[in-house]
């Protein structure tokens, strides 16, 4: 989709037939992965009564997205769209149910879940890549604009259900309504989707080979590779607020019910951010301002060197997660800079690479602040936003090397 396209709004989105498919199928099954989070947590610590078992569960829905993302990427081009999706959420569904067999070693449970979450990156980049397939051009941008939404309201809907489905459920009985949103949301894609044939014809070359060929391609494009890593340098940096939660509200002498408070203040602005892009700026500008705007975002972070009170800082996090008015950007020239023969697996790297880089994003935030403060830890990630910023710079490439480059993915 050139950056240039027409002015598009949420309702070019939702006027698609085949896109409220996918978003309901998306939102039915995103709760249910919340929800199923929180129960296995609880249940293996049941179990087990280990912390370090129980922060594990959550740790793995995390890792198994960079090595989804690496070897199974190929499957997003090399099988029809529709039968994709509805295979990955039939297996998720097999996968959750044998999660809640009662009696199983605890190793088991957590091997599942890896597994579980290999499919999750090539879901999501198939679900991305089919956008542009079932969309008009000014409706892409809103369209993942919606997705995100979805995952962040799922976020803390799902964990507010599933506090009050487990105090009438056990762990097990949740995670097999978790595997009932799956096979809704395989009902739901089944029939509502079209048939479509694969992107790309299957090749002799095993499945990790070609999923690792086409990430080089992809990051030989230049415009490509400064999206992609634009697009995961920065969140990266962003969620180290997020990550000192507790021990930010805790040098503020709150109660612990203000990390509720501070884990909302970004997503708040985010939403809010994203949806002033989408209806103040036009396409192309979103594109012209994508780094001035991710630059902004990270300024709030220095102002922590002053060591603001609870209140003033949740304000700061607010007008922090305005910045993310940067990303309908970074959508639009993914789409632009993507080969179609290369888009499945492109989307699904994108995916795997983000959720990856958030991972250690935490990691690292906690890291640090073991030896600096809570304080001077939000401003170095703002200084560190910044310098990604200044360095990477996505823009328009030309796609004439595309071709050929891509003949052989």
């Amino acid at each position: 989709m050139p950056a240039n396209a027409p002015h598009g709004r949420y309702r070019d989105a939702f006027a698609v037939g085949e896109f409220r498919v996918v978003f309901g199928s998306y939102l039915v099954s995103m709760l249910g992965d919340v929800v199923a989070a929180v129960a296995l947590t609880v249940m293996i610590y049941q179990r087990s009564g280990s912390s370090l078992l129980a922060a594990l569960t959550f740790t793995l829905a995390f890792l198994p997205h960079l090595i989804g993302g690496a070897l199974l990427s190929s499957l997003a081009d090399g099988m029809p769209p529709r039968g994709l999706l509805v295979t990955c959420d039939l297996v998720a569904a097999v996968l959750v149910v044998a999660m809640a067999i009662p009696g199983l070693p605890l190793a088991v449970p957590l091997v599942l879940l890896v597994v579980t979450n290999l499919l999750s990156p090539v879901r999501g980049g198939t679900r991305a890549a089919l956008l542009p397939d079932i969309l008009p051009a000014e409706a892409f941008v809103p369209a993942r604009s919606l997705l995100r939404l979805v995952a962040q309201g799922s976020q803390l809907v799902g964990n507010a259900a599933a506090g009050v489905l487990l105090l009438v459920l056990s762990p097990r009985q949740v995670l097999l309504i978790d595997a009932a949103t799956f096979l809704a949301s395989a009902a739901v894609l089944r029939l509502g989707l079209q048939v479509r044939p694969a992107r790309t014809l299957a090749r002799g070359a095993g499945l990790a080979r070609d999923s690792l060929a086409a990430a080089r391609i992809a990051f030989r494009l230049r415009g490509l590779r400064a999206v992609l890593l634009f697009g995961w340098l920065v969140p990266a940096f962003a969620v180290w607020p997020e990550a000192l939660s507790a021990p930010a509200v805790a040098s503020h002498g709150a109660s612990p019910g203000a990390v509720g408070w501070w884990l909302m203040a970004i997503p708040a602005g985010t939403a809010i951010g994203e949806l002033g892009a989408l209806w103040w700026l036009s396409p192309a500008r979103r594109v012209r301002l994508l780094r001035p705007i991710a630059a902004a975002g990270f300024v709030p972070f220095l102002l922590f060197a002053f060591a603001p009170a609870l209140l003033p800082s949740l304000a700061l996090l607010v007008l922090a997660g305005l910045g993310a008015a940067y990303i309908p950007g970074t959508d639009a020239l993914l789409l632009e800079e993507t080969p179609d023969a290369l888009r499945g697996r492109v989307f699904t790297i994108s995916t795997a690479g983000l959720m990856t880089t958030q991972g250690l994003g935490f990691a690292a935030s906690g890291a640090v602040a073991e030896v600096l403060p809570v304080n001077a830890t939000i401003m170095l990630a703002g200084v560190a936003g910044l310098l990604v910023v200044a360095c990477i710079r996505p823009r328009r490439a030309t796609r004439a090397v595309a071709a050929g480059l891509t003949s052989s993915a």
